[in-house]
């Protein structure tokens, strides 16, 4: 204890966390359950929003709606692909260490670097719109003017939650996302369906105004829960550091979107706004599979870099080991209920129109259980500085992607971009946990521990 009062609060962070790293993870487990409890909230509220558009709008307008939405996500990755993933990462080693000086100077720094991204996006966005605008009706000029609206929003509230994640408070870092955003988005769908004036347009107006009223609480949020010793530093900045780190990192975050997006634009360009429309249903039936693995990403993140930072192999172990069995044993129950009754529950919940939804959504959701099964790869690859090597097997994987879906999609309509995405989403998933085993000397996997163990 003395040697803690020599060295101040640095010492008295690290020593809570060895301790609850030395307690059986006890808190991880306690994080888990809150981050999963407003994950919960938060996927009950978004389904009600996407079953209220999906049903009032229709295949056609519903796919408008997401083929935007999905638009305007890519367009914002310049201004925060990677600077997310090297805040929680810088926040999470240096915070540790009681370095608040750069901790400060790698906020600062990302924020002004998003801000100028943001504009040269927008401004790049809103003259290929002006080009294209004569070829476009006037709802679809309309929904992407505020697509692109939402560029700065996005970027600047992802590193917010990086800011908390990486200070080790994961559920104030979601909080404001998982429960204010999709309530007022829930509240406002349903004030304009009782005016009937729900279109693809008002409705993309309002996920804007509640992404906005959410990105405002949240930097009000950070300065509330964060230490004041940061706010009290002086920024200290390794710019040329960072822009060389950041490189890699945000080509891999590039390529993850890529991947996930790849297949609702290329059937917006190969096939129809109803096509959209029926798989987005799809696509967010199996989103259920991994929601488990997204809460454990979410807590297990900075405790990933702190316990690698430590030269802790065999907690790291333990820790993969851990996230990838409970993402299994959940995600595993989630499909045996949409494979049994998934038809049903389309019906029930979507109505009649989305049946067709239901061949692309148990597809996807096969290659979501092999994610499921390797659990926290990707997550690890990201915190302990192999960004490079994920990169060059997600690059392919892309590649693949686009050429699968190219491919498959005008024969198969939907159905051919489900079995494209699995594909793509199994083998990258199985060459990921090779590099983890080959970098790191741990095996990903539910498996990983015995693995592990029966080398040594």
């Amino acid at each position: 204890m003395s040697n803690c009062f020599a060295h101040g609060a640095s010492c008295i962070v690290k020593n809570e966390y060895t301790r609850h790293v030395g307690n059986h993870f006890s808190d991880e487990a306690r994080e888990s359950v809150a981050v999963f409890a407003l994950r919960v909230a938060s996927l009950v509220m978004g389904i009600a929003a996407t079953v209220l558009l999906a049903r009032i709008l229709g295949p056609d307008k519903f796919g408008l709606y997401s083929l935007v939405l999905a638009a305007a996500t890519l367009a914002a990755l310049p201004a925060h692909a990677g600077l997310g993933t090297l805040v929680l990462r810088i926040t999470s080693a240096e915070y540790v260490k009681g370095a608040y000086s750069l901790v400060l100077g790698m906020w600062r720094w990302t924020i002004r670097a998003q801000a100028t991204i943001s504009v040269a996006v927008m401004g790049i966005a809103a003259l290929a719109l002006w080009l294209v605008s004569g070829q476009l009706t006037s709802d679809e000029v309309h929904a992407t003017i505020f697509g692109i609206l939402l560029t700065p929003v996005l970027a600047l509230s992802a590193t917010r939650i990086a800011m908390m994640r990486g200070l080790g408070d994961p559920v104030a870092g979601v909080m404001l996302e998982a429960l204010l955003q999709p309530a007022l988005l829930l509240v406002g769908l349903v004030m304009l369906w009782l005016v009937s004036r729900l279109e693809p347009v008002s409705a993309l107006a309002l996920y804007l105004g509640t992404v906005l009223v959410t990105f405002v609480f949240g930097y009000f949020l950070v300065l509330w829960r964060s230490p004041k010793e940061i706010f009290q530093a002086t920024p200290e900045y390794q710019a040329g550091e960072w822009w060389r780190a950041v490189f890699p990192l945000a080509l891999l975050v590039g390529i993850e979107r890529l991947i996930k997006y790849t297949d609702i634009l290329l059937l917006g360009a190969l096939g129809t706004a109803a096509d959209v429309g029926l798989y987005r249903v799809a696509v967010q039936g199996a989103d259920v599979i991994v929601f488990a693995l997204a809460v454990i990403m979410l807590v297990f993140g900075p405790r990933l870099a702190r316990l690698h930072a430590q030269g802790d192999t065999a907690s790291l172990q333990k820790l993969v080991t851990q996230g990838s069995r409970w993402s299994m044993v959940a995600a595993g129950l989630s499909f045996l209920v949409l494979l049994i009754a998934g038809e049903w529950l389309l019906t029930v919940v979507f109505g009649v129109r989305y049946t067709e939804s239901i061949q692309p959504l148990l597809i996807l959701a096969a290659g979501q259980l092999v994610v499921a099964w390797f659990g926290v790869t990707l997550t690890v690859l990201k915190m302990t500085g192999n960004e490079r090597s994920s990169a060059v097997i997600l690059g392919a994987a892309a590649v693949g992607n686009v050429a699968l879906n190219y491919i498959l999609i005008p024969p198969l309509g939907p159905t051919g971009a489900a079995i494209a995405t699995a594909l793509t989403l199994g083998v990258s998933r199985v060459a990921l946990s090779r590099i983890v085993q080959k970098r790191l000397g741990v095996y990903a996997g539910v498996l990983g521990s015995r693995f592990r163990g029966n080398a040594g």
